[in-house]
Parts: C-alpha cells; sequence; structure tokens
C-alpha cells in the first residue's frame, strides 16, 4: 500500500501487440461533422444507419464516446416513423457555443427544428438539447410534400459581442417534377418566431447541382452565400448578401466571381474579423480569394498550383474541400474522387501568399467522408475519416508532428462479447516501495512532450503537452498504458512519483531488436512466426541479396542518430546549435529496381545532396537519377512525409540523410519532387525505419510479427489444458481422500511436532542476507514479470471482475445429510475456537511482532528459527483441536468442488477472444484461471529454452487426458522421452531441456505470480463492492487451487514427508472453501469463525514450509525463494482475522491491504526463482525447481 510517506520505485516494459478492450464501434454514419470543447476535445454530429440523429462526445471513461440520441424525442411529437433526414451545425468561433438545425422526415414530408446557444462542454450533451420547432412561413405556399434540400448554417458575434445566426434553407419547388427546381429562403429569428424570407438564386437550379457555403465579404455589414452551380455548360460561382441592409424591400445585389477552369468544390473560412476567405479547387489547384477580393468580377489567387505527384498531392478535382482559421493558423482539407485525402496550412492573414503554404500532402486514402478542426491548443490538426471499408477512425498529429496517431472510435457495449481488437504499444508498470513489494494506489503522474490518446487502466485518458494528468497503480501496484497505433511510432511519456521519475520510449524493445542487424546476412537469418506458429523469413525470398544488404546498411546508421535523441519523444532544440562537423551524407537510390546504398564520399550523392538547400528550388543534376530535369523541394513535417510515403513508398526514386545545420534531413525524391522532413524526435526516426523496410517488401504486420510480440495460442493453450487437468485431478484426488482425511491429519501433525521437537532446523545455515536485502535484489532484475504480454490476462481480468455477474450462490450438501448434523458440529467448531482464541491470538501476535514486522531485516535461517520457537507448542493442542473439528465439518461439502470447474464465465474481452481461438469453447471460470497461469508459464519458459514448454506430442496429449493424479504423476515419473531439436540459434540443446516432469514444475511454479495478483482484486472487489453469485465463487476456486500450484508441483520432484502434510493442509483448504459458501454459516461463524480457521491453518502451513526446506542438506537457491513464498503466503493467512470489520473495525482496512500485499509477494517470489531456473537452463540444464 502507497502512503504519503513511501518512495514509489517504478519500472516499465513496452510492446508492440495486439490488444483489446470492451466496445464497439461506431458503424457507418450516412452523415457527419465534428466541432470542438475548449478542452480541444471532440464533439462528433452524425446521422446512423438507423436514421436517429446522435450526438457522440469524447469522454475520459472506459469507453472512449459516449454516445446520445437527440432526434427520437421528437417521435413522440410527429410519430413514430419519422426518422432524421439531415442536420447542419454551426459553432461560434469566439464563445464555442453551438447551434444546431435537424431535418426530420414523415411519410415523405419534412419538419424542420432548431436547437440554439448550446454549451461546448462534453457534459452538456448527456440529456439531449430543446427543439424548436420551425414551419414553413412565407408568403408563398408551402410546397407539397414539403421537402428540404439542404441547409447552410454560420453562427458567430457581432461587434457589440451578441449572437447572431446566418441561415439558409433550400426546398424542393416543384417536388412532383423531375427537375426537382430548388428555392432559396433565409430563416431570421424575430422574437419567438423564425420569419422565412425568400432569396434569390443565380439562376434556376435543380438540387444537387449546386454548393453553397456562407460568409461576408469585406465592408459588408451582413453575411451572405456563395453559390457555385452550372449555366448551361457554364460555370458560375456567385456572392449574394443576406439581405439588402439599405432598403429591405428590394432584392441584394450579387457579385459575379470569376470562376477557375474545372471548379470542382469551395469552402469558406472566417477570419478574426468575422469575414471569410473564399478557397477554390480548381483544375490549376488551390485558389483564394480573400474577403477584400470577392467584389464583382473579382479574380482568385492561385496560391497552391496543382503540380502531382503519383497522381496525388493535389487539390485539383477535389470533390469535397474544408477549411477553418484558429488561432494562428489556417487549414485546407481537400478529398478527391480518388478518396485521397490531403491538405495544407498556413499561417493566418497570409493566406493570399503562395510561398506561405506548406505543400499539400495526403495523409490518407480510401476515403468516403471526413471532417476535421483545428486543436487550438497545440495546432494540430483532428480528422475524423469513413473509410471505403465503412469503417470510422480518427486521425490525431501529434504536438511535436512527428506523427499521425490513428485510432478508432468506439462506444461503450451492449453485450460482453463485444470487443474492439487493434494493434498498440502496450505499457506495463509496476509501482513499488524500497523493499520492492507492491504499491497499491501509488499516485503516478503521466506527462508528454507530444500528447495522445491514451487507455490507462482502461480508462480513456487525453493526455495533452504541458498538462500532466495524475492517475493510481491499480490492486496490484500495476499501471497498464495502451496508445492504438498501425506503425512502428509511437508517443513516449515520463511517469513520475514523489523524487522518482521514469522516461518511457516505446520503442525501446523495438530498438534494441533492431540493433542485431549489421548486415544482409543479419536480415536474411531473420524469421518471423505468425498466430498460428508457421515460420517465414522476414524477407520474402524474391528480394535480392543486394537490396537486402542496401536496407541493412541503413538499420544502424538510423539507430545512432535515434540514440542522440531525446527520451521523452520532444524534440532536439539544442540541434540547431551544435556543430556536428562534416558529417557523411548517406542513402539509397533505386536503379531498375535495385537498391544501391551511397555514403558521402560517393560523388554522385554528395552532388545530390548539395543540390538540396534550404531555399524551396533546387537543381538536381545527378545522371544517373534524373538526367537535365529540374527538381522541386518540399519542405514537410516527418508526420506527413511518413503518411503520404504510406502509398507511394514504391515510387520513391531514392531516399538519403543530410546532415543539415546541427540536424538531420531525410531527404526523398519521388516523381519530380524531392520532400525534406528533419528528424529530430524518435518518432520520426521510427516512422524512417518502418518506410526504408518496405522497400524490401517488408511491411507493418511482418514488422510486429519480429519487433513487437504475437501470442501463439496453439503453445498457450497446450500449456493451459495441461494445467487445468493438473488441477482438475488434484482436486478430484481431495475428494476422493475425504474419508481419509481425518487420519492422514492426525497422522500429519504427529509428523510436524516430531519436526518441532527435533530441532533440525536449528542447525541450518544462516546465508547472513536478509530476507530484504534477497528481496531488493531480485526485483531489479525480474525479467518477464513486467512485460505487457505477461501481464496481458491479469490486466483484462481485473479490468472485467467488477462486471461479473452477481447473485447468491452456496454450495450443494451430499444427499441425505441430516443438516442438523452440521448444524451440531458447527456448534462444535465455534466453541472449539472460542476456547482456543486466547492461543490463536497470542500466536498470531508473535508472530507478528516478534517475525512480519522485522521481516526485511531477518534472515530466512532467523525468520526460520524465530517461527519454530513460537509454534513449538502451539501444533499439537490448539491447531490440532480445531482442524480436526473443522474436517469433520467439511466431508459434507467436498464433492461439490468438482461442479465449480466447468462454471460458465462472461468477461469482457476475454471470453469472446477465448471462444475465438479455441474454436467456440466457452469460457469456464477454471478456463480463465489456467489461462492467467499458462501464459507467462509459456512464455518465460520460452526465454529461458527457446523452446514451448509443451510440445504438440503424445507425452503432452497423455498429460491432458490423464483420468486420475495417480496417473499423472505415473507419467511425470517416466524419463524424458522429448526429441525436440534446436531451431532458433543459441537454443538449447534437447539433452539439456528439464524432463517433462520439471517443467511441469517449473511452468506450475512461474505462473502464479499472475494468479496472486489477480486473487488479490477479486477479494478487493468483493469486499468492497459486495460482488457474489456462481461466477464470482467459481473464479475464487480457481484462483485458490492454482494458488496451491507449489504444493501440487511438489508431487511431481523430490516428494518428502512433509508434500504429504503440505497435501492434507491444502485438501482441508478447499474443503474449508466450500464450508465458507455453503449457506450455513451464521454472521458469528461468518465473521468470527471463519477468519479464525483461516489464520490457524496460516500458521500451520508456515511449519510445512519451513519442513521442505529443513529436509534439504544443501537447499538452493530456487528452494530459499519458494520458503520465502510460502512464508507470505501463509502471513496472509494469518493475518486474515485481524483484516475483520467486525472484530478490528479501525485496524481492519490497513491490515487488509498488507494481507493482500503478502498474497502478491507469495506469487512474486515464486517467480523469481525463475531467475535461477533460466540461468540454471542455459548453463547446464539440470538447475529446475524442486
Amino acid at each position: 500500500m502507497a502512503t504519503p510517506e513511501t518512495k514509489v520505485e517504478l519500472r516499465a516494459d513496452s510492446e508492440l501487440m495486439k490488444n483489446q478492450h470492451h466496445g464497439v464501434e461506431i458503424g457507418t454514419p450516412k452523415d457527419f461533422q465534428v466541432l470542438r470543447t475548449a478542452d480541444e476535445d471532440a464533439i462528433f454530429f452524425s446521422i446512423g444507419s438507423d436514421d436517429i440523429f446522435y450526438v457522440t462526445r469524447e469522454i475520459q471513461r472506459s469507453s472512449d464516446w459516449i454516445r446520445t440520441d437527440m432526434s427520437s424525442s421528437l417521435r413522440g411529437k410527429i410519430g413514430d416513423e419519422g426518422k432524421a433526414k439531415s442536420f447542419v451545425v454551426s459553432q461560434n468561433p469566439v464563445t464555442l457555443v453551438i447551434d444546431l438545425a435537424l431535418v426530420m422526415t414523415i411519410k415523405g414530408n419534412d419538419l424542420l427544428y432548431l436547437s440554439r446557444n448550446n454549451p461546448a462542454s462534453t457534459e452538456n450533451w448527456a440529456h439531449g438539447v430543446t427543439w424548436t420547432s420551425v414551419p414553413f412561413k412565407s408568403d408563398s405556399p408551402a410546397p407539397s410534400p414539403f421537402t428540404i434540400a439542404d441547409m447552410y448554417m454560420l453562427s458567430k458575434v457581432d461587434e457589440d459581442g451578441l449572437e447572431l445566426l446566418t441561415w439558409f434553407v433550400d426546398i424542393v419547388k416543384s417536388p412532383g417534377s423531375a427537375f426537382k427546381t430548388i428555392e432559396r429562403y433565409y430563416i431570421q429569428p424575430v422574437a419567438d418566431t423564425m420569419e422565412w424570407q425568400n432569396h434569390p438564386l443565380p439562376h434556376e437550379v435543380t438540387a444537387g447541382s449546386i454548393s453553397s457555403c456562407l460568409g461576408r465579404r469585406e465592408d459588408d455589414i451582413v453575411d451572405g452565400i456563395y453559390t457555385l452551380g452550372k449555366i448551361g455548360q457554364s460555370q458560375s460561382l456567385v456572392f449574394t448578401p443576406m439581405r439588402n441592409p439599405w432598403d429591405p424591400d428590394l432584392p441584394p445585389a450579387s457579385a459575379r466571381l470569376q470562376v477557375p477552369p474545372g471548379t470542382t468544390a469551395i469552402s469558406s473560412c472566417a477570419t478574426e474579423h468575422r469575414l471569410t476567405n473564399l478557397f477554390v479547387a480548381g483544375d490549376g489547384g488551390l485558389y483564394c480569394y480573400k474577403a477584400d477580393q470577392q467584389k464583382e468580377g473579382a479574380q482568385p489567387s492561385l496560391i497552391i498550383p496543382s503540380s502531382p505527384v503519383c497522381n496525388t498531392n493535389t487539390f485539383a478535382k477535389a470533390t469535397c474541400l474544408r477549411s477553418i482559421t484558429i488561432g494562428s493558423q489556417t487549414a485546407v482539407w481537400g478529398l478527391n474522387y480518388q478518396g485521397q485525402l490531403l491538405y495544407a496550412t498556413c499561417p493566418a492573414g497570409q493566406e493570399n501568399e503562395c510561398k506561405k503554404w506548406s505543400p499539400p500532402i495526403q495523409i490518407a486514402s480510401d476515403v468516403d467522408q471526413f471532417a476535421f478542426y483545428l486543436n487550438q491548443k497545440t495546432t494540430t490538426n483532428v480528422i475524423f475519416a469513413l473509410n471505403s471499408d465503412l469503417n470510422m477512425t480518427q486521425l490525431v498529429q501529434d504536438a511535436e508532428k512527428s506523427t499521425w496517431i490513428k485510432r478508432s472510435i468506439t462506444l461503450p457495449p451492449t453485450n460482453v462479447d463485444q470487443m474492439i481488437e487493434v494493434m498498440t504499444f502496450t505499457t506495463h508498470v509496476k509501482c513499488t516501495d524500497k523493499m520492492g513489494s507492491p504499491a497499491y494506489g501509488a499516485p503516478v503522474t503521466i506527462s508528454s512532450e507530444q500528447g495522445a490518446p491514451l487507455r490507462i487502466n482502461n480508462v480513456y485518458r487525453k493526455l495533452n503537452p504541458g498538462s500532466p494528468i495524475e492517475i493510481k497503480a491499480d490492486g496490484t501496484g500495476s499501471i497498464t498504458i495502451v496508445q492504438e497505433t498501425e506503425s512502428l511510432s509511437a508517443i513516449c511519456f515520463t511517469l513520475s512519483s514523489g523524487d522518482q521519475t521514469l522516461q518511457v520510449d516505446p520503442h525501446s524493445n523495438i530498438a534494441l531488436r533492431l540493433s542485431e542487424i549489421k548486415s544482409g546476412n543479419d536480415l536474411s537469418n531473420v524469421r518471423i512466426t505468425d498466430l498460428e506458429g508457421n515460420e517465414k523469413p522476414l524477407v520474402p525470398s524474391d528480394v535480392s541479396e543486394y537490396n537486402r544488404k542496401a536496407i541493412a546498411e541503413c538499420v544502424p546508421r538510423l539507430l545512432e542518430m535515434r540514440s542522440n535523441l531525446p527520451i521523452d519523444g520532444s524534440r532536439d532544440t539544442t540541434a540547431l546549435t551544435k556543430d556536428n562537423g562534416e558529417a557523411d551524407l548517406w542513402g539509397v537510390v533505386s536503379d531498375a529496381n535495385q537498391l544501391h546504398f551511397y555514403e558521402g564520399k560517393d560523388l554522385e550523392l554528395r552532388k545530390l545532396g548539395s543540390s538540396v538547400g534550404p531555399e524551396g528550388y533546387a537543381t538536381f543534376c545527378s545522371a544517373s537519377l534524373a538526367t537535365s530535369s529540374t527538381l522541386i523541394e518540399l519542405v514537410t513535417s516527418a508526420a506527413d512525409l511518413f503518411s503520404f510515403l504510406k502509398s507511394t513508398w514504391d515510387d520513391v526514386q531514392a531516399f538519403f540523410v543530410k546532415p543539415f545545420q546541427g540536424v538531420y534531413q531525410f531527404i526523398v525524391h519521388v516523381g519530380d519532387k524531392i520532400y525534406t522532413a528533419i528528424l529530430d524526435c524518435v518518432s520520426a526516426v521510427s516512422s524512417a525505419i518502418e518506410f526504408i523496410f518496405k522497400k524490401i517488401k517488408v511491411f507493418f504486420q511482418d514488422l510486429v510479427a519480429w519487433l513487437g510480440f504475437i501470442f501463439n495460442w496453439r503453445d498457450i493453450l497446450r500449456t493451459h489444458r495441461v494445467m487445468k487437468n493438473i488441477f482438475k485431478q488434484y482436486a478430484r484426488n481431495a475428494v476422493d481422500q475425504i474419508d481419509v482425511l481425518r487420519v492422514s491429519l492426525q497422522d500429519g501433525f504427529d509428523q510436524l511436532q516430531a519436526f518441532i521437537n527435533g530441532k533440525s532446523w536449528e542447525g541450518l545455515q544462516d546465508p547472513g542476507k536478509s530476507i530484504g536485502d534477497t528481496q531488493q535484489e531480485m526485483t531489479k532484475d525480474i525479467s518477464g514479470a513486467d512485460s505487457p504480454q505477461s501481464n496481458w490476462a491479469v490486466h483484462h481480468t481485473i479490468n472485467g471482475i467488477p462486471k461479473l455477474a452477481t447473485g447468491a450462490y452456496v454450495f450443494g450438501i451430499l444427499p441425505g445429510v441430516d443438516t442438523g448434523a452440521i448444524e451440531k458440529l458447527l456448534g462444535i467448531l465455534e466453541s472449539a475456537v472460542k476456547d482456543e482464541e486466547k492461543v490463536l491470538k497470542q500466536a498470531a501476535q508473535q508472530i507478528k511482532d516478534e517475525v512480519i514486522s522485522q521481516t526485511h531485516s531477518l534472515s530466512q535461517i532467523q525468520m526460520i528459527q524465530k517461527i519454530l520457537s513460537i509454534l513449538a507448542t502451539f501444533l499439537m493442542g490448539t491447531a490440532e483441536n480445531v482442524v480436526l473439528k473443522l474436517v469433520d465439518l467439511i466431508k459434507y461439502f467436498m464433492s461439490s468442488v468438482l461442479d465449480l470447474f466447468d462454471t460458465p464465465l462472461e468477461i469482457p474481452v476475454i471470453s469472446p477472444l477465448y471462444k475465438k481461438i479455441t474454436n467456440g469453447d466457452v469460457l469456464s471460470c477454471m478456463d480463465l484461471t489456467c489461462l492467467i497461469a499458462a501464459i507467462p508459464g509459456t512464455l518465460i519458459y520460452k526465454v529461458a529454452t527457446n523452446e514451448t514448454p509443451f510440445l504438440d506430442n503424445p507425452a503432452t496429449d497423455s498429460l491432458i487426458k490423464a483420468s486420475s493424479f495417480s496417473e499423472l504423476s505415473r507419467l511425470l515419473s517416466q524419463p524424458n522421452k522429448s526429441s525436440v531439436s534446436s531451431k532458433v540459434s543459441g537454443s538449447v540443446t534437447a539433452a539439456q531441456l528439464p524432463s517433462l516432469a520439471k517443467t511441469v514444475v517449473g511452468v506450475l511454479k512461474m505462473c502464479i505470480f499472475g494468479v496472486t495478483a489477480v486473487k488479490v482484486v477479486l477479494e478487493t472487489v468483493k469486499r468492497e463492492s459486495k460482488i457474489s453469485g456462481a461466477p464470482v465463487t467459481a473464479l475464487s476456486f480457481g484462483l485458490l487451487i492454482a494458488s496451491s500450484s507449489p504444493t501440487i508441483a511438489s508431487n511431481f520432484v523430490s516428494v518428502g514427508k512433509w508434500t504429504i502434510v503440505a497435501d492434507v493442509l491444502a485438501w482441508v483448504n478447499l474443503g474449508k472453501f466450500c464450508l465458507d459458501n455453503s449457506g450455513l454459516l451464521d454472521s458469528v461463524l461468518q465473521d468470527y469463525v471463519a477468519p479464525w480457521t483461516t489464520c490457524l491453518l496460516g500458521l500451520t502451513g508456515l511449519v510445512t514450509t519451513i519442513w521442505g526446506i529443513a529436509e534439504k542438506e544443501k537447499p538452493k537457491t530456487s528452494e530459499g525463494f519458494g520458503v520465502l513464498s510460502g512464508y507470505y503466503s501463509n502471513i496472509a493467512a494469518i493475518m486474515t482475522p485481524f483484516t475483520s470489520l467486525k472484530m478490528f473495525p479501525e485496524t481492519a482496512p490497513v491490515i487488509f491491504v498488507v494481507a493482500m500485499c503478502c498474497v502478491q509477494l507469495g506469487g512474486d517470489f515464486i517467480y523469481y526463482i525463475r531467475q535461477t531456473f533460466t540461468a540454471g537452463v542455459k548453463q547446464s540444464g539440470r538447475e529446475t525447481f524442486t
């Protein structure tokens, strides 16, 4: 538990991997627009495929977005058949208040509604808006049926600060005619009514034949409307004021503007002075009519000439054009008929200056519709795009403009099977105190120079530059940070707690794996594995050795650049003042599909490099690349350049890196253009690495398989099935032994007392190292435990626990049993506990004062000797007296144990994914427990041996199909017959691999840290939220038996007397679980007897833990960790009474947290054994768990 005084230490591990969250995609809207809040969150308006008008808000909670139905309330007024047909929204640029109009249609007749002055904050949209009906009111009768063709709206503030609304509506004048002639009106708010004023169109037009937008020219005192259409075969562009401000009885005077040839789209953009610039897409490119250049006959300025590259990066033939000015920047976005989405920006106020515009560049392809806004705080673009595959995505520039972040738009789920699966950078953060104990609830601040949308412990958070957010570690002392990605580029961030700071670079593991590439042969040797476990070469066989070599030469150079950049993801702002000397130019040139690597000493590339300067144009003279050609240099951001190259990588003729004024330029020759971007942050370099691999046909999914992580579910499921059968047969064996359990237990107590009286433990050799020192040393290097993939199931289980079904659940009693006899035995047990309470409290208090409170300063041997000195006279009396009476009770309930194994469990993410990977199996509580255990068990074993623990062979099948625990024991006593061959360089040989029995033991012990972590959270949620029911009970049972895996494992290697006694105690614990959940315990038994019997079993368990190591002549390091694991697990049990709110209301909450910490430490110390296992296997193949 973290207190304000606790010094929290932070560890983190990141991985590029698929991850999931519980949600559903937003679906395919028919139309959509997006506005922003003052906090720069998005407000997304849309009409869904169900003909309902929605507002979808970006909100920081478990789902990224919350959608509210805005139109169904109107059905009560117009009829259930009413449908949302179209809408328009407008936002005041000063106050940010939002006006919106909605067209509802019923039986072919349209109805118009208006909602005004809605605050932009997301919380104000939770309950919808107030609609005002706007019926048609004019001197002319309403056409029948009444059909609205289009609407245009503009909200602003006038000079006096009053809200102004300019609103035009186009209706179909002749609904019955084939030509659908349009009539235009502007709607004027007057008092409490809305007046429809007829507005002249420049010529007779039909629905769908014109494009319009609103604005105001310089010197005008009213707004007006721009209309682009055709008169015969000629295009016309006309601006018409809303009304004649000087004489309302006269029509307003229109101004005809000169139309650029091939004009296809227009967009108006309000300036800070409440005027509008008009942008036009034509054959020649992008044009601009400034607000003072919109009078009769005005001609536009060509601001971005059309000069396409690979048939893109031009505004010519744009089908949709949108623009906005926010703060200091103006942005124009265009979508062309090929579905290519591109944009350009310039400083606000300089729209007419060609040289001030950034080069137009494609950001996305296969786009059908889009909407966007500018983030005023960071001057970055936020895009919403509907792709041709009908998926909605959001694209966000990071604050450093080093990458575009793409993420899906998801809504809250409506059932457990709904799941979003995306590629992510997942970071697992572990918070501990200085001794390595979990710091539950530790406050941690996360900040970033780049900013990004993240999911932190399953809650969506928007991390903005300069605005740190505080988060808290979960019930396991962990924080899981997930950022969605479709590239190798990630957002870096900084974690801090107190005076501790940790820089997290999610690319770090990728860079480490890339560092192994020094030559083309290194690339040739890389093999990747897919989800099904199938292997293939990373680089396709048709890629020449020459091309592999060229790309391999680039990798270490890019990594060297990366190593000199700030790890926090920010730009290297000091680079411009650095003197890097005459660093060499280097790059790759493509010649007839052959790649040539050049360095600065090669005259050809040096000449190319010297031709590219900062002026804007350069003459390219390299004969082998573009003889007698003039190339245009275009400077752009790294984010934009690499987004563009996602679809044009194959057209790149050359790329190279050039030092320039202390920074590195990444220069790309494509078509007749030279694109230049600065690689001044790690995200930009990661994007460059992804790009160069495309030149040898290695694409993102291949890079994920190599540089990231992919779950091999076939291997994991084999481990899962082996574990499940071991646990099942162990439980069945416990049930089978119930009739002799009392005799076995009596014998066990005799042996325990004999062990204590024999005092062999007094002669144990003390290594002199304290438990605290041991714990600190081990937590510094526990590779694998903190990896996101090892914690994947733990993370999703913890998130899903609060969603488990609740309800009463009790175990059944054996048929024919007299409940009166049970009640009598319960009374006897209660009396026994009360009789022994004083002794129990004394023993527990002594353990607490002399051992627990001094744990970190004691050595293991000192701990053992103190415990046994305290318990020397305890077992024969108190423990035997109470536990034997407990055994008399549990025999009536033990048969119910087996019923729990197949209890179905519906838990988000894991249930649907399990069904997917098993081809339809329903997840049970025991399946979940074994999955939590099998994932780290399989992964960690692979790290140690480069092999999967359980091969797809008859030996594994035998373990999965064994029908009894004795059969399992017999199978595991056989010699290792596995004949595996080394497939990966450096892997251990078949002779070095552990025997099947030692493999089982190793995996059972390696997996327990995940099981105990989930157990801690489940017990906490049960205590705080009072959840119950069959799934909760069954999951608790599964975690109980899995946490007994060290005891179970001891049956397969080096079985001793202590093993038998430990088994008996484990069986008693299983039976006690059944009794506790029998429904027969009254409040006294539940709140008093049950906790003290748990305490007693913990005290007894301490002795068996110590006995196991005392039997060894030369205990191994791993066995010492086993003792500490058992110590912490039993200490948690001993604390149980003191966690009771009924008995100790003041101190119980704190003691409960400490007890849960001990539970997790019990799992962690078993995991630490993995360190000795890994080292032992690699050295001799003989060191393992015993």
